[in-house]
């Protein structure tokens, strides 16, 4: 789970905007990390189906009559 913003008020010091800024930064770069591990944990399961399916088809025509199934 991703931690929210945090929210910049106008009357907030300098030095905390630039800390909220930083935070808020760091939030970003997280969620797109996050979304790049989905993203690599889907295609490599999307892979495996078709890896598994190429195995199969091979065993299933190799000429050696033992069916994977």
């Amino acid at each position: 789970m991703i931690p929210p913003y945090l929210p910049a008020f106008p009357d907030d010091p300098a030095d905390v905007t630039a800390l909220k800024n930083g935070y808020n930064t760091a939030i970003d770069q997280l969620a797109a990390a996050a979304r790049a591990v989905t993203s690599a944990a889907a295609g490599q399961a999307a892979d495996a189906h078709v890896a598994a399916q190429l195995i199969l088809t091979a065993i299933d025509n190799d000429g050696l009559n033992n069916p994977s199934g």
